[in-house]
């Protein structure tokens, strides 16, 4: 009997420690299957030999050959293209009565609330590094006259992470003295 089944790539080991595999494609999508009936029958998927995941970072792209799965059967193309995506785990981590100030600004200025609370979303190791300062989580005043204002926060943080939840979303700002 003869059939088409799609391939199915296997893996060997585990990727490097906080990463994880989260996309696999194998290349023809389709391989053609010769051999005993009953065999072929059952068949929706054909596995690759496995291919070594272990300790990696980023992807991986190899020829591979598929396995018949000691069966006899006779599977053409015998090998595929296989493209393996292993990217670090995303977390997420909340900072709370984060300090909220004017960033380079030169006049006086007073602020309510003084605080925020965020949550924020990246990879693992970024997060684990990432503290939050006036640096990158700040108002900016630049050009603002004397009086009342609401402000958002403007946020210098790495591309990769992401604001989920911010508490307060704007601030009261009173400019006392410009800056000059």
């Amino acid at each position: 009997m003869s059939r088409a089944a799609s391939p199915s790539a296997g893996s060997h080991g585990k990727p490097a420690e906080g990463y994880r595999v989260t996309q696999t494609v194998a290349r023809p999508e389709n391989v053609s299957v010769q051999g005993p009936a009953e065999d072929v029958r059952r068949l929706t998927a054909i596995e690759t030999l496995p291919l070594d995941v272990e300790e990696s970072r980023g992807g991986i792209k190899r020829r591979v050959r598929l396995s018949n799965d000691n069966k006899p059967l006779t599977i053409t193309p015998d090998q595929v293209d296989v493209a393996v995506t292993v990217e670090e785990e995303r977390v997420s981590q909340e900072f709370d009565k984060v300090e909220i100030h004017a960033k380079d600004f030169k006049g006086a200025y007073t602020v309510a609330p003084q605080s925020a609370r965020f949550q924020l979303a990246g990879p693992k190791s970024t997060m684990a590094k990432l503290k939050l300062t006036s640096e990158n989580v700040y108002l900016n005043l630049h050009g603002m006259s004397a009086g009342d204002h609401t402000v958002a926060l403007s946020f210098n943080l790495p591309p990769e992470v992401n604001v989920i939840e911010q508490k307060p979303q704007r601030f009261r700002v009173r400019i006392l003295k410009p800056a000059e």
